[in-house]
């Protein structure tokens, strides 16, 4: 259930951010008929849209931004856009996407 609660949190919290700032949140999730998945998409600033992974582990895998590019590509969202969110110590870039920490992403 850990991965779960913590996609949740992240969500809610985004959510919360951006209305505290007295905005109209924009959140929704990705699937394709491929079964393709994303945790949310952020288009909150349609100018600068956000696709985002959520992950509860705490140690870095490449595979934990895998479809960040094709559905990426596929919905015209800008590299640096393009994040994973997880319970690491610290954020970090890695071939173009940002890996944040759950604690910077919520303090942003």
């Amino acid at each position: 259930m850990r991965g779960l609660v913590f996609e949740n949190l992240v969500i809610a919290e985004t959510l919360k951010r951006h209305t505290h700032a007295g905005q109209n949140p924009e959140l929704y999730f990705y699937r394709d008929d491929s079964k393709i998945e994303v945790d949310f998409i952020d288009v909150t600033d349609r100018s600068a849209p956000e696709l985002i992974e959520i992950k509860s582990t705490t140690s870095f895998k490449a595979d934990l931004a895998r479809h960040l590019e094709s559905v990426g590509d596929l919905l015209d969202i800008p590299r640096e856009g393009r994040s994973v969110v997880l319970r690491s110590d610290a954020s970090y870039v890695v071939n173009g996407v940002t890996f944040w920490s759950a604690h910077d992403w919520l303090m942003r």
